[in-house]
């Protein structure tokens, strides 16, 4: 009984990691679009620039031995 158990204990795991994967791969659960279909929209200079100065706000808050 205890055999019988653990394969199906092994068997409802590999399932649920093959399920929340697919869902990973295709941007389900997160942002990812790694595979996902949907084409991503080129973005406007404004909002490149506005990217930008959020990603070096970042930078320079936490990485300040960068900026010495």
């Amino acid at each position: 009984m205890s055999k019988k158990l653990s394969i199906s204990m092994i068997t409802l795991i590999f399932l649920l990691i093959v399920i929340f994967s697919a869902g990973f791969f295709t941007g389900i659960y997160t942002s990812n679009t790694l595979f996902a279909s949907e084409e991503l929209k080129e973005l406007t200079e404004k909002e490149k620039i506005e990217d930008f100065e959020y990603m070096y706000d970042i930078l320079k808050d936490n990485y300040t031995h960068f900026y010495k």
